[in-house]
């Protein structure tokens, strides 16, 4: 429905959490209720805010933030929803207990009141293989805001806690039609979101590890049918 391109200056160390773990500095809480990430030198970071209807819940209209990171050639195509050559996706969540959530990025801080308790936040990794080594493409960490937020808060909330910020203009986004398919409906903020609501309701044992859709196999696929059926 509606949405908002931003760059930032890329934080150093990013962590958002439910507030009693960054009081009591994590001691005794487990493992997904805290997302702690440091992004390497080379990755860059890009912003999306995003109002849309929910595919999942009739009527009702979403706000949510989406924090990419990723090397600056691959950045723009990842905040444009656009399928990246993975082979791999790592997810984790974070919970709060007290109708609310921190975020720090560096030495900035904000609190994010959401009015219930839950999950309110995810983090993805998207990975490939080189040799046995694992490489991390891109990383998307979705923050979702209370139903009575507005743009004007997500923007607020956005210049409070990065540096540099500033919009990214029509003519700066990537030419050409956006991508569908698994792939890309995973790195965007709505496929994130969906992941989000699954651990919800499955319980953060929701796997956490998937496998994802090899594109050269389907464009494979499509030659194959174009031969059998040429005037297609």
């Amino acid at each position: 429905m509606k949405e908002e391109q931003y760059h930032a200056k890329c934080p150093r160390h990013i962590r958002i959490a439910d507030a009693a773990y960054l009081d009591n500095d994590g001691k005794g809480k487990k493992e997904y209720e805290a997302i702690d990430y440091q992004p390497p030198s080379e990755f860059q970071m890009g912003i999306l805010l995003e109002q849309f209807q929910a595919p999942f819940e009739k009527d009702c209209t979403r706000y949510a933030m989406g924090l990419y990171f990723a090397p600056e050639q691959s950045l723009d195509a990842c905040m444009n929803h656009e399928a990246l050559r993975c082979r791999g996706l790592s997810q984790r969540w974070a919970e709060t207990g007290s109708a609310s959530y921190m975020v720090t990025a560096d030495e900035r801080q904000e609190t994010v009141k959401t009015e219930a308790d839950g999950i309110w936040s995810q983090y993805q990794e998207f990975y490939s293989h080189e040799g046995n080594a694992r490489k991390t493409e891109a990383v998307l960490i979705l923050l979702v805001v209370p139903d009575d937020e507005t743009f004007d808060g997500m923007r607020s909330l956005v210049y409070s806690l990065f540096e540099e910020v500033r919009p990214v203009p029509l003519k700066e986004k990537l030419l050409g039609k956006e991508k569908s398919g698994k792939m890309a409906g995973h790195i965007s903020v709505r496929g994130a979101l969906q992941e989000l609501r699954k651990a919800e309701t499955q319980g953060t044992g929701h796997p956490g590890e998937q496998m994802l859709p090899k594109a050269a196999a389907k464009k494979q696929g499509n030659k194959e049918r174009k031969k059998k059926d040429p005037e297609r």
